[in-house]
Order: C-alpha cells, then sequence, then structure tokens
C-alpha cells in the first residue's frame, strides 16, 4: 500500500509485548500495509526521538498494542499523545481488562476500542488488519482522526463497513468544501488536534518525543585490536589458517584474537558472523577478556549480522562493565537497554558514569530524560542543564522538560 521508503502504520507497544508487535508486523507487511516500529526501523545512529517524530508524522494510522504493561509504559504514552496532537488515527489493540490510566483516558476516552482478548491471536490480528486496510484506503483522507470502530463481523459485515465507509468519506468531503466556501479559510473541520493545546502545559506533552537518544559515535564499537597485547605475538604472527586450527583445538588466545581481526577487518575481510562465532568459543572457554564481551555485546546491540538483541547485548555488557570496562559508549549503550526495559533510575546512573568519562551532550541529555523518568526532578533538571551547556543539538527539546518540571 506505501510506497518505497514509507510507511502506514506505526506501532506502538511496550518491550514487553515484543512478540505481539511482531506478529501483527509480519502479517500487515505480507499483505502490503508498511509497518514501522522500534528498534527496528531505528538506524544505528539515528537520535531516538527524531526517528519516532519523524515516523509518526509520516504515518496515516497508529496500532496501539494495549496491555497492562502498555498502560503503565511512559514510552507509549508518549507515543500516544504525539500521534493525538498530530492528528492521526489512532486503533487501540486490547489485549487486556484493566481499566487505563487517566493519561490514557484523556486521550482515548472517545475511541472505541477493537477486543481482541477473545479468539485466538491470529484471528484478532486478521480482524486488525482488516479494519486499517479500511481506513488506509480512503477515511483516512478527509484528514479526521477517525475514531476506530469494533468490528464484530467477518466476510459480508466487512463489504458491509467498507461500502458505507465509503458513502461516509463522500459525505465528509461534500460537507468540508461546503464549509470551506461558505467561511472562506476557516479551519473549524475537527481533525483530532483540537485538544492539543489545552495539554499543551502537562509534563507528560512537553517530553511527549523523549526517549533516549541513540549514541551515534557509539557504533566505533570500542572493539580495539586484540593484537600487540601481552601473551599474543606469537599468534598475532601466524597465519589464518593456522589461527583456525588452534582455535579449532580449543585455544582461547587464538579464538579471541580471530574475533577481534574478523570483527575489525583486520588482516582479513570483516565478516561479523566469523567474528561472532570465533568470540563465543572464546567465552565458552572461559576467557577473561572484558573486550570479548564488549564485542559481543555491539555484535547484538547493533544487530551485526545477527538479529538485534538488548537481552543477549545487555548480558554480554554487563559482563564487560563487572570486569572492570568502563569506557563510554559500552555505560551509554548499556544505559539505553535499560532504559528500554523501563528501569529508569538504573539507566540514568549508567548514563551518568557515561557522561562522566566523556562530556556528551546527548549522553548527558539521555542521563536528565531517565531521572525525569525515574521521578527524580532534581537530577532531571541537572543533567538537562548540562547537556544544554555542552551544545546538545535539539536544546529546545531540554529546555521545555525543564519547564515541565519546574513550572
Amino acid at each position: 500500500m506505501s510506497e518505497k521508503g514509507t510507511y502506514d502504520v506505526f506501532v506502538s507497544y511496550s518491550s514487553k509485548d515484543k512478540n505481539v508487535a511482531d506478529a501483527i508486523v509480519a502479517d500487515f507487511e505480507q499483505h502490503g500495509i508498511r509497518c514501522w516500529y522500534a528498534p527496528r526501523d531505528i538506524m544505528p545512529g539515528t537520535s531516538w526521538v527524531s526517528a519516532i517524530t519523524d515516523a509518526l508524522r509520516m504515518v496515516k494510522v497508529q496500532v496501539l498494542i494495549y496491555t497492562d504493561e502498555s498502560n503503565t509504559s511512559r514510552q507509549v504514552m508518549n507515543e500516544v499523545a504525539l500521534a493525538f496532537n498530530e492528528g492521526k488515527t489512532i486503533v487501540p489493540f486490547r489485549l487486556s481488562e484493566t481499566r487505563m490510566s487517566d493519561e490514557f483516558e484523556y486521550y482515548l476516552s472517545r475511541v472505541h476500542w477493537l477486543d481482541a482478548i477473545t479468539r485466538n491471536l491470529a484471528d484478532n490480528i486478521t480482524q486488525l488488519r482488516n479494519y486499517v486496510e479500511v481506513i488506509l484506503s480512503g477515511v483516512e483522507k478527509t484528514g479526521a482522526a477517525a475514531s476506530p470502530v469494533s468490528v464484530k463481523k467477518r466476510s459480508n459485515a466487512y463489504v458491509i463497513s467498507f461500502i458505507c465507509a465509503g458513502i461516509l468519506v463522500l459525505a465528509l468531503l461534500s460537507l468540508t468544501a461546503y464549509l470551506i466556501f461558505r467561511d472562506s479559510g476557516s479551519n473549524e473541520v475537527q481533525t483530532g488536534e483540537s485538544g492539543s493545546e489545552s495539554q499543551a502545559s502537562k509534563p507528560v506533552e512537553e517530553s511527549q518525543a523523549s526517549k533516549p537518544v541513540e549514541e551515534s559515535q557509539a557504533d566505533k564499537s570500542g572493539a580495539e585490536s586484540q593484537t600487540g597485547e601481552p601473551g599474543k605475538k606469537d599468534f598475532y604472527d601466524m597465519t589464518v589458517d593456522e589461527l583456525e586450527t588452534a582455535a579449532l583445538k580449543g585455544d582461547v588466545a587464538a579464538c579471541e584474537l580471530l574475533g577481534s581481526m574478523y570483527y575489525n577487518g583486520d588482516k582479513v575481510d570483516s565478516n561479523y558472523e566469523k567474528a561472532r562465532m570465533y568470540l563465543e568459543r572464546a567465552v565458552e572457554n572461559d576467557n577473561t577478556s572484558a573486550k570479548v564481551f564488549k564485542m559481543l555485546g555491539d555484535i547484538y546491540y547493533y544487530g551485526k549480522d545477527v538479529e538485534e538483541s538488548d537481552e543477549e547485548a545487555g548480558r554480554y555488557y554487563k559482563t564487560a562493565i563487572d570486569m572492570g570496562l568502563s569506557n563510554y559508549d559500552t555505560l551509554a549503550n548499556y544505559g539505553m537497554i535499560l532504559y528500554r526495559d523501563e528501569k529508569f533510575e538504573e539507566s540514568a546512573g549508567y548514563f551518568e558514569r557515561s557522561a562522566e568519562q566523556e562530556p556528551d551532550p546527548t549522553t548527558m541529555y539521555n542521563a536528565g530524560l531517565a531521572y525525569y523518568d525515574a521521578g527524580d526532578s532534581e537530577n532531571a533538571v541537572k543533567w538537562l542543564e548540562k547537556a544544554i551547556e555542552n551544545g546538545f543539538s535539539r536544546s529546545k527539546d531540554a529546555k521545555k522538560l525543564i519547564e515541565s518540571i519546574t513550572g
């Protein structure tokens, strides 16, 4: 349905419901509906906030996976607020009967929910896709943030609803044209943005798109060459074939050196799959080098020839940090993983440690934001101000968040 490089649907979900999001995206894209969802569609080095904001402005529909977890997720709440203010059609996919939070109720009290509690997940996703297809086929062209209607029937009911939707579109277009000509340019047609000003003073509004910003410099990966370290000169003088023979025999140093060589493209073509194989083999053989764990963390964090995995990356990063590796990008990446898991206070501590090692304004902003989400206003303001002082590229966002905290 979408042209290359564009998206139709933004999928909002808690990280704990990623399996449901994956299933929805797979089904939608098999039927030509292009989906945007994090972290898949955030390029390494891209600002997390900018990516979320740009994507929501691009799409026509936001699908909200509503569960107990998303009901309490600040990140999901921010995305819903931004979609509301952009006048997007919000389609809640309800997987929980838990009463929605006050903030959700503010934005979604007039929206009919698509009940996905009953029947199996596959059937509910099909029902969801059918409804989204109706919206994308023309209803959204009116510019109105139409409330999704719960679809209870399939087959004939779907056809009838599609026809009715078409008639409604024509009627709305005619009415819109009449009002425009009558009022000579009046903007009174409701687009779903009418509530944006009344809530602008709310703290959540000031930070609605606020999420930690990915470090553009973090993909330096810190995978320093293992060559020249004590006890490894003999191995480095060997040919690749000789090293691989030694590695097959379980030599930890050979595994570590080969992993580093394939990671960095040092004397061989860069090959992350082979790098991961040898580095993991080194770990299995009781390797004690923190750099090995860091390289493995980077491979899984950035998805280098492997599916991105915060769980795997976090495990390796934490081990490297516990072993004494404290370079700033490892700390920042691990802080980001904790933030995504909504462990805000712990996340803030790692962002702070990273910023103290390398005075990077992005990391300072992330520390401030994490403290804000953890409810620590004092430290939030402190680090947001530091980000501004050090030339944070989006100082306007930081200032707005400070204003929302200080009143």
